[in-house]
């Protein structure tokens, strides 16, 4: 399966502390070069950079068609996104893993499956690497910080019951 993690996705699953779930579910993460230098180097010291930068797990990708970066960065997508949506229709992707709501849209009209981190951690519960209370928590630190809105909150906590 060929699954290509966004930085936004990354990050929110690092301030939680729940990167170590993805090779759980996902053996094998693709990253391309944006979502490496966004979150290993210039995000040197912040949550996730070590551990993306010493992920075995994690392999990174340049993508070959500028122009299809170019294209997406057209549709008012950070580098990041574009370069995982471009390398996703490169490698025939299974899905992306992302967190931009603009690059959800993007994804869809591209017919890519995506997953985002407050499903990923559902379906974390799901599989039983993770139980309710340890869930809730993390999606509330995430709502905390405002990475994801009311409606999803509640949503998300709705299918923990």
């Amino acid at each position: 399966m060929i699954v290509i993690a966004d930085s936004s996705f990354l990050i929110a699953l690092a301030t939680v502390d729940a990167l170590g779930l993805l090779p759980k579910i996902f053996p094998m993460i693709t990253i391309p070069d944006a979502v490496y230098d966004e979150v290993a180097k210039k995000g040197a010291g912040l949550p996730g950079s070590k551990e993306v930068a010493d992920a075995t797990w994690i392999r990174q990708i340049s993508v070959r068609s500028a122009d299809k970066v170019k294209a997406y960065r057209a549709e008012r997508l950070g580098i990041g996104e574009a370069e995982v949506l471009a390398l996703a229709e490169e490698l025939k992707a299974d899905m992306v893993l992302m967190d931009d709501e603009r690059a959800w849209d993007i994804a869809c009209q591209k017919r890519l499956r995506y997953l985002r981190s407050v499903e990923f951690l559902l379906e974390g519960h799901r599989r039983r690497h993770l139980d309710a209370a340890t869930v809730k928590a993390k999606l509330m630190l995430l709502w905390g910080k405002r990475w994801i809105g009311e409606e999803m909150i509640t949503a998300a906590l709705e299918q923990l019951r």
